[in-house]
């Protein structure tokens, strides 16, 4: 999923005893719940003392959080807080499942008021990936980044700049059941990127391409329209390109 411009500049949180702006929140007691590959980014300008807002909320739940990006821009001079993460409950934290890794995190300024996760119930903070992975049952790979999407204003796209270097690339872990991305690209069986949006490194594109389902998509072949069109949208081109479409091909 993409989640963006979510946002309650006004909302009292300390009223309310939870953030008022949460991209994800999860509140359950039932089972394990799995968060996998989304890409979450919340900015917006707080106007009240009492604000607060969060890219993931726990609360008496046990998640395994997975391929993940959460960042938090909100400017929370006026409020309480802009975490990454949030922890409602005392167990909350300690209750992450174990497999919870390969996520990408930030929060732009470490301090209490932007700690990257926040512990409500421990009134604990952890102010970056360093100090909130000694606390965390997972998060070994993990990595603290300011993500490069395409545009974090509207019009918001959390697809990444694949001109950009970024550890989000290849940067995830396989899991079983998820191929496709948010767009139905399929992702990398070995190394997917982390967040919502699988792409494709390479430079632009330039010269002569095959479109051909019988191979799969790499070097100068696409399985399908869909990869070429995503190819050409993503990359670009730095000289002419033609694509030779082999026989009994359908677009759709």
């Amino acid at each position: 999923n993409f989640v963006y411009d979510v946002k309650a500049p006004s909302g009292n949180s300390t009223a309310n005893g939870y953030p008022s702006v949460r991209g994800i929140s999860v509140r359950t007691t039932s089972g394990t719940q799995t968060v996998y590959y989304n890409s979450v980014y919340i900015a917006y300008y707080s106007t009240n003392s009492g604000n607060e807002s969060t890219c993931l909320y726990l609360e008496n739940s046990t998640a395994d959080l997975r391929n993940n990006i959460f960042e938090n821009n909100t400017d929370a001079t006026t409020g309480t807080r802009a975490n990454v993460l949030y922890f409602k409950g005392a167990s909350d934290l300690a209750n992450l499942s174990s497999n919870t890794n390969n996520n990408c995190y930030y929060n732009g300024i470490a301090n209490a008021k932007y700690a990257l996760a926040h512990d409500e119930a421990n009134s604990a903070d952890y102010l970056d990936l360093s100090a909130y992975q000694s606390v965390s049952p997972g998060d070994a790979n993990s990595i603290e980044e300011n993500p490069p999407f395409k545009s974090t204003s509207s019009p918001y796209d959390l697809h990444i700049d694949v001109t950009q270097t970024s550890g989000i690339s290849n940067g995830g872990v396989p899991i079983s059941g998820y191929t496709t991305d948010f767009d139905g690209d399929i992702r990398n069986a070995t190394n997917p990127d982390i967040g919502a949006d699988e792409y494709d490194t390479g430079g632009p594109l330039c010269g002569t391409y095959t479109v051909d389902n019988t191979s799969a998509t790499g070097g100068t072949n696409f399985n399908n329209f869909t990869d070429a069109f995503t190819a050409l949208n993503d990359r670009g081109i730095s000289c002419a390109v033609i694509f030779n479409v082999a026989a009994g091909q359908i677009f759709s």
